[in-house]
C-alpha cells in the first residue's frame, strides 16, 4: 500500500523488485510462512476482504501501520503466517523508530484508516 501526498486513498502496487529490503527501512521483521504459500494465495486473501480499498486517516500518522497489522491479522485467520505474528508485531508497531540507533524508540499511537 502506498500513498500520494495529500491524498487519503491507498494505492496496492504489485510489483516484481530485486531487493528484500528497501533502502529506507530502518528496522524489518521476518515471520514463517505456511508451506507452500504462494504471493496468490496472500493477494486472494487481501481482495476477497476488500483490503485492497483503504483510506488512510486523517489523524496522526495516516493509518499505514493499521493497515499492515489488519493484513497480518487476515493472513493468521487464513492460516498463511505464524499464529503469533500479529501478536508480535502489534507490540513493535507501537512505537517510532528512528535511523539513529542510539534514539529510543518512542511511543506512537496506531491511527486507523477505513476500508471503503
Amino acid at each position: 500500500m502506498r500513498a500520494i501526498w495529500n491524498q487519503p486513498e491507498g494505492i496496492l502496487d504489485w510489483l516484481g523488485l530485486c531487493y528484500a529490503r528497501t533502502i529506507t527501512a530502518i528496522k524489518s521483521w521476518t515471520y514463517p510462512v505456511r508451506t507452500g504459500a504462494k504471493v496468490k494465495d496472500f493477494a486472494q486473501v487481501i481482495y476477497q476482504l476488500g483490503r485492497e480499498r483503504y483510506r488512510f486517516s486523517k489523524d496522526g500518522n495516516g493509518g499505514c501501520r493499521f493497515w499492515v497489522l489488519t493484513l497480518l491479522k487476515d493472513f493468521v485467520t487464513a492460516c498463511l503466517i505464524a499464529p503469533w505474528a500479529h501478536t508480535e508485531m502489534l507490540q513493535w508497531m507501537e512505537f517510532q523508530y528512528y535511523e539513529e540507533k542510539e534514539k529510543m524508540p518512542k511511543p506512537l499511537p496506531i491511527f486507523p484508516g477505513t476500508f471503503y
